[in-house]
């Protein structure tokens, strides 16, 4: 059989998706699984051996030209299932046009539903035992109309070779790192954490690394989170302790954190690549994000979260998320304290 994988979105959907990929190629070892996405997606799934071609989704720059070429190549193939991942627009349509003898989606109450042949409802008790996130699960369901008595797996993964990560530590190694101490890589500057009178918030935090566990600090934050990080940098006891790396490639994010004893940060694609390269992880998430969604339950990977600030249970809290509006939820942000997230991460330090 073949199989067409359609997941056109950031890095963390995408790293997750993969677990499709994996579960189709252990039930059907002489299947073709490929899998569709985003070029700059790419570096976070090369190397996967369970994903045969890796299909590339023209840029805005050609958009109309490469989608032509793109339609034209993968209904070349003959698919006999299309999974489309997340059912938007853009996919759905992609899907229909795939030439697929079956096209599986997410059930959405909305015109596009109609350009799925098979749609999958979800069943909130399907691998209902399992510590997968919620996002892992419900991508595995998308499975079940292929065969019901599938073996899932539900560990999603980074694919590094010995040599790339030689490279990388002797890159460290070069940059002044130490390896007699630990190494925690830090991505607390983003979308929610721009904003300078936020940032004392980390800088506690940070500090609390360097000072307690003599920890060597690593970012590579992005282009437009250059600046704040330096900021951050600065603001700290032991500045020297807290390197921050621009001009390196997504490719490396995974590498470095190969390196690492913790990730520590916002919940984004640095926290999933963390997951996939098996490195412990603590994760602030939004107030607006329910996180069993996204964070599997793990005592290597745990989270500070608004429901953990306001002791509410997950169907307290989906209630929650359900009343108030997102500028609401965002006002309660400053009730997930520094204080709250160092005590987090003592206990995962003192576990593991």
């Amino acid at each position: 059989m073949k199989f067409l994988i359609i997941q056109l979105r950031q890095i963390g959907d995408v790293l997750i998706s993969t677990v499709l990929c994996e579960t189709l190629k252990k039930n059907f070892p002489e299947a073709q699984v490929d899998f569709v996405v985003y070029p700059f997606t790419l570096s976070v799934v090369e190397k996967n051996p369970y994903i045969d071609n890796l299909i590339i989704l023209p840029n805005k720059k050609n958009v109309i030209l490469g989608t032509l070429s793109f339609l034209k190549k993968i209904r070349r193939e003959k698919y006999d299932y299309c999974i489309d991942v997340v059912n938007t627009n853009k996919s759905a349509i992609l899907s229909y046009l795939s030439g697929a003898k079956h096209v599986i989606g997410p059930f959405i109450p909305r015109f596009r539903r109609h350009l799925h042949s098979i749609l999958v409802k979800g069943d909130p008790d399907f691998l209902l035992l399992n510590t997968a996130c919620n996002s892992v699960k419900n991508r595995l369901e998308l499975l079940t109309p292929i065969k019901k008595d599938l073996t899932y797996t539900t560990k999603y993964k980074i694919y590094l070779d010995e040599q790339e990560r030689e490279e990388t530590r002797e890159f460290l190694i070069q940059q002044g790192i130490d390896f007699s101490r630990p190494i925690f890589f830090c991505a607390p500057v983003g979308k929610r954490l721009m904003k300078e009178e936020e940032h004392s918030y980390y800088i506690k935090i940070l500090n609390h690394c360097t000072e307690k566990y003599r920890a060597q600090l690593i970012a590579c934050p992005a282009p437009n989170e250059y600046e704040a990080t330096l900021f951050l940098k600065n603001k700290l006891i032991h500045p020297e302790d807290y390197l921050v790396f621009s001009g390196l490639t997504l490719r490396d994010v995974p590498r470095l954190l190969s390196w690492s004893q913790l990730f520590l940060g916002n919940d984004g694609g640095a926290s999933h690549m963390a997951v996939a390269v098996g490195t412990p992880s603590l994760v602030v998430y939004s107030p607006r994000i329910f996180y069993p969604d996204w964070n599997p339950l793990n005592p290597q990977h745990l989270v500070v979260s608004l429901q953990d600030a306001l002791s509410l249970s997950d169907e307290a809290y989906r209630d929650l998320l359900k009343t108030k509006s997102k500028e609401e939820l965002m006002l309660l942000q400053p009730k997930i304290t520094p204080e709250i997230v160092i005590k987090k991460l003592d206990v995962l330090l003192n576990t593991h």
